[in-house]
């Protein structure tokens, strides 16, 4: 025992001996540990996962957290899950790892970084690894030399790949992790004067895939790609029949370059063209296929496919050294993620096969029926029901023939004579049974034979019967004095029946039921019953409020079916109340923003009077705000209007006149008018179709199309889903990719 002391006080002694040296060395070494804001931006850049993901490479769990398939925590995370404590000790693991890296990195090349810098760097290293600190390259060379501005962004924006493509997440993150590191801003959401472009070499190499640039800087050098057998041209605004760009500014900002070329006798080189084939693939993915609106990987994304998925192929594209496959509804998948599918054996034939039940026959009409449509802009899916794919549209006025009629949950649908199903909700469509039930009495009056109330929130819809399913057929406006002569209640609201005919909803009015009932303008609309929606993404977070500033209450996962109740939008984002609490973003999810958009009631009136000049050569007068108000007159160019209110109707912005409705897109308003801006920019739209989105970013709901060669006003424009979104002088917001 005494040896051990003896021993244990000569080793004391000989680390004494060297404590000037060590002490003098570790005072040398950096420390640097990441603030409480980054662990946080962090949370807000991974979101969370109770249970492990596939996620390109690896299994991520909690705040994008790596887990080893193999190990037990991976088994136990599957089972039972992750919990937020978990996670969060799991984070500052993967973050110690970071600290250590990038701290070696500052004593080896002596950097003398900030707090912010510091915390950029190790939100970069937690995305993309650590490698990059130990390898040659641009991104580790900015850091070392104190790169900034333009410099410091391109270095950075070059690491926003996953699995060989870019991703407008990844471009978002990096832009984010650059005005930390140059700003000291500490947010998820890149500021709007940082720009950037894509560049698509077509077949060609571009050293530079994508450009980053701040707003105010007009950037004339822009790369040179190369191509056997073909000299460069230059870079276009679209895939064929494009602009020539000489220079990049913010006008272009969040778009993709085409680069264009010519043989060497100079003849223009042809776009690869389509073979027409016919053949099914399945898709086999670890995670989920992007189907693009155009054989490219920096084409729009329009939808996902999920291993296993069955598609038909019609056409084949050579491009981006891919082979593209074009589905029969329409989009593109890279062929190398599919395989050959293989017809299912048929069944022997039972030796005595049971008599078969005699199946339900669809509610079908003796005759095929001409119905006219009556939304704006109605989906044809490739069966009955919203969680059919969307394979085309009929539009306001169309005339379509049905020949079978079903019923799904309450709804009609029909079947078109041409292929497709239509919800019958948004036609002129009438069911006539065969045998009609004793139709019930309608409640006896709340109030005397005639009472006199006043609308106080309008303008009120007036529809055909009691209930927002009725047609609407005109609208009453704040201020006006009406004669009821029946009240009865639909879905726990008063409805009260005009003396000259429709009935209107009483809660936009001064009605009181009675002095035990509150009415009149304090009355809340009853929320909508629900939608149906399925989640798409793998793992979606349900918070405590609408927006990604709320807590994670709990995860629903993919193909899980939830019931919507309320919408609302935060930050460009449509945001879903469950039935059952909480609130989800509708961007992974299949919600579409229903068939059509219809009128609230009552109608999103805004006040104020302002004056306008009629700018185009015949101007309709419509009964009610929307393309289904019938026509009472017509404008000349020219004629001066008095706007008394607007409201939105599928996408579009209507004016009350003195006589009726006009839309304010045939409107020039004076200066200092509160109604549509008269400035803008004219631009002609060069796509077949485009859709026109309730906001800026694919998760919005599309309210209309516009077809080629249109003129559209854009008054406004925004960034999202990594291209720029223009806003109409008419209202709605379509992608400016497709206009020049």
């Amino acid at each position: 025992m005494k040896k051990k002391i003896i021993s244990l006080l000569v080793t004391v002694a000989l680390m004494l001996g060297v404590a000037s040296v060590t002490a003098v060395e570790a005072a040398a070494a950096s420390q640097m540990k990441v603030s409480e804001e980054l662990i946080a931006i962090l949370k807000q850049f991974e979101g969370f996962l109770e249970k492990p993901v596939w996620d390109y490479s690896q299994y991520s769990v909690g705040y994008g957290s790596a887990v080893d398939e193999d190990s037990e925590d991976f088994d136990r995370y599957m089972e039972e899950g992750i919990t937020e404590e978990e996670a969060d000790a799991l984070l500052r693991e993967y973050v110690a790892i970071a600290e250590k890296a990038v701290n070696g990195m500052i004593d080896t090349y002596g950097l003398n970084l900030s707090q912010q810098q510091f915390d950029a760097l190790i939100d970069f290293c937690y995305n993309c690894g650590t490698g990059w600190i130990k390898q040659e390259g641009n991104f580790r060379s900015a850091v070392i030399n104190g790169a900034t501005g333009n410099d410091f962004l391109n270095a950075i924006i070059s690491w926003c790949k996953a699995g060989g493509k870019i991703e407008t997440g990844l471009i978002k993150r990096r832009l984010a992790e650059a005005n930390l590191y140059l700003n000291g801003v500490y947010s998820v959401t890149p500021p709007s004067c940082y720009c950037y472009v894509i560049y698509n070499a077509k077949g060609g190499y571009c050293a530079k895939a994508i450009q980053a640039y701040q707003e105010g800087d007009v950037i004339t050098e822009l790369p040179t790609p190369s191509k056997t057998d073909a000299n460069f041209i230059g870079w276009f605004n679209a895939s064929s029949n494009g602009v020539l760009v000489t220079q990049l500014d913010s006008s272009i900002s969040g778009r993709t370059l085409f680069a264009n070329w010519e043989n060497l006798d100079g003849t223009p080189e042809k776009d690869p063209e389509e073979v027409a084939v016919n053949y099914k693939r399945v898709v086999r993915v670890s995670n989920s296929l992007n189907v693009r609106k155009e054989a490219s990987t920096s084409s729009d994304v329009i939808k996902i496919l999920y291993d296993g998925d069955v598609v038909t192929i019609v056409a084949e594209l050579q491009t981006d050294d891919l082979l593209w496959g074009k589905l029969e509804e329409g989009g593109w998948i890279a062929l190398k993620y599919t395989e050959a599918y293989k017809e299912p054996e048929e069944p022997e034939e039972p030796e005595e096969p049971e008599e078969p039940e005699e199946p339900e026959k669809p509610e079908a009409p003796a005759e095929e029926i001409v119905v006219t449509v009556t939304g704006s802009v109605v989906n044809v899916r490739s069966g009955a029901g919203t969680d059919n794919s969307v394979t085309s549209a009929v539009h306001c006025g169309d005339k379509v023939t049905i020949v079978e009629v079903t019923d799904l949950n309450g709804t009609k649908w029909g079947k078109l004579s041409t292929g497709g199903w239509i919800c019958l909700t948004y036609t002129d469509y009438q069911a006539e049974p065969a045998e009609p039930e004793e139709p019930q009495q309608p409640s006896q009056p709340q109030q005397p034979a005639e009472i006199t109330v006043k609308v106080t929130n309008g303008p009120i819809n007036v529809r055909s019967g009691a209930g927002t399913n009725n047609k609407i057929i005109s609208s009453v406006y704040n201020g006006q004095s009406l004669t009821i002569t029946a009240v009865t209640e639909v879905d726990g609201r008063p409805w009260g029946q005009l003396s000259d005919g429709g009935w209107i909803c009483l809660s936009y009015t001064d009605y009181k039921a009675s002095d035990n009932e509150t009415g009149g303008e304090n009355q809340t609309p009853i929320a909508p019953s629900g939608t149906t929606v399925k989640v798409t993404g793998s793992a979606v977070n349900v918070r405590t409020g609408p927006g990604t500033n709320n807590g994670v209450s709990t995860v629903i996962y993919r193909g899980a079916n939830v019931t919507i109740v309320e919408t609302t939008t935060v930050n460009g984002a449509i945001w879903g109340k469950l039935s059952t609490g909480g609130w989800i973003a509708l961007q992974y999810t299949d919600y579409s923003g229903g068939e059509t958009q219809t009128p609230a009631e009552p109608g999103n009136a805004s006040g104020g009077s302002v004056t306008g000049t009629v700018n185009a050569s015949s101007l309709n007068v419509r009964s009610k705000a929307g393309m289904d108000g019938s026509v009472v007159g017509t404008l000349s160019k020219g004629t001066s209007v008095e706007i008394l209110e607007q409201t939105t109707v599928d996408g579009t912005t209507w004016g009350r006149i003195s006589s009726g409705w006009i839309s304010m897109s045939y409107v020039t308003v004076q200066n200092g008018g509160s109604g549509t801006a008269s400035g803008g920019t004219t631009y002609t739209v060069t796509a077949d179709v485009v859709n026109v989105r309730s906001g800026a970013g694919l998760s919005n709901g599309v309210v209309s199309t516009v077809t080629k060669g249109t003129k559209v006003t854009i008054v406004e424009t925004a960034s999202a889903d990594g291209m720029t979104w223009g806003k109409l002088s008419g209202g709605g917001w379509i992608s400016m990719t497709y206009v020049a």
